[in-house]
């Protein structure tokens, strides 16, 4: 599925690297698969993960048999399958709230995908024992649409994405604006987005286990993208200039802004609106609400609108040059 996998370093140090992006929630409920050891008693239970940028915290639901007494809850991680855990607390609790700042992934070099939950009890005859919660939470925090973007000129993008707590690695969807998948590939590749064609694209996070399993977390909201470059054109008049677009499927509308840098988009001058496959043609003749003047030069940056989204790729005409 993806053509490179990246391991999440994760382990108690004293600095702090790590910068998890946004806020969300992850559990699991198919079970804790990561230590099968028969010398550990499970029960039923449900583990999740949410994060912030300063901490973390991993809370837990489960059925207590009446038999056991439970005497503190642990949490704990499988490290090449040896059981270890981050930190204890009573057994009247159901979280544990860890601070990031407490957590260096880059240079502890443990490896830490999935959290769970063990726990120790006494039996009936006052022996301590050791258990485990059948359910584990990944070790992930969504994208936020703030987080990701394409970056690049022409025909072809890449993407650029915010290091998140659990991974330096992400997986890219791209499908069209209706909702056909078109491919799946690694963030670190490259896609050309066909001019004249709208599409939206997604990103979700993802590590490799101790047994080189790869592991996703959940997928970001969507982002758009549409290369309108091949549906402009323009001529030059006094004062202004013909604007020639033609629409684009899923495309609602194109904002068009005039700038007289080529470094700035300027000013919001019109909101365009042609039909899906018709070429039509609008007279710009302003720069925001100042008329444009004969002998100035101008740049015109054309946004597509996909679903009630600006687009990530702009067409712009480079630069024209009124008439005297």
């Amino acid at each position: 599925m993806l053509a490179v996998a990246v391991t999440v370093i994760f382990a108690a140090a004293s600095s702090a690297s790590a910068n998890p992006a946004g806020s969300i929630s992850n559990s699991e409920s198919d079970g804790f698969t990561l230590m099968s050891d028969n010398n550990y008693t499970y029960i039923e239970g449900d583990v999740s993960y949410t994060s912030t940028t300063s901490s973390f915290t991993v809370s837990w639901t489960c059925s207590i048999p009446q038999n056991m007494n439970i005497t503190e809850w642990r949490l704990v991680y499988d490290d090449d399958g040896i059981l270890k855990y981050i930190d204890e607390c009573s057994p009247d609790t159901r979280s544990f709230k860890e601070n990031v700042a407490d957590f260096n992934i880059e240079t502890t070099g443990e490896y830490i995908s999935r959290f769970a939950i063990g726990f120790t009890y006494t039996d009936s005859s006052g022996i301590q024992q050791y258990g485990l919660i059948n359910d584990y939470a990944d070790v992930f925090t969504k994208f936020a649409k703030s987080d990701f973007c394409l970056v690049g000129s022409d025909n072809m993008y890449s993407f650029e994405y915010a290091q998140t707590l659990s991974s330096t690695g992400g997986e890219i969807e791209i499908r069209t604006a209706s909702g056909t998948l078109v491919k799946r590939c690694d963030s670190k590749d490259s896609f050309a987005f066909p001019q004249g064609k709208a599409y939206k694209y997604r990103i979700r996070p993802y590590v490799t286990d101790s047994s080189d399993s790869i592991i996703t977390g959940p997928w970001s909201s969507y982002r758009y993208a549409c290369n309108p470059y091949a549906q402009i054109k323009y001529s030059s008049l006094f004062n202004g200039c013909n604007l020639k677009l033609k629409g684009v499927s899923k495309v609602q509308k194109y904002k068009v802004y005039v700038s007289t840098s080529i470094n700035k988009r300027g000013s919001l001058t019109k909101t365009l609106t042609p039909k899906t496959g018709v070429t039509s043609t609008y007279r710009l003749n302003k720069i925001g609400k100042y008329s444009m003047k004969s002998g100035k030069r101008y740049y015109i940056t054309i946004v597509p609108v996909i679903s009630g989204y600006k687009s990530d790729i702009s067409g712009i005409v480079n630069f024209y040059n009124t008439y005297y």
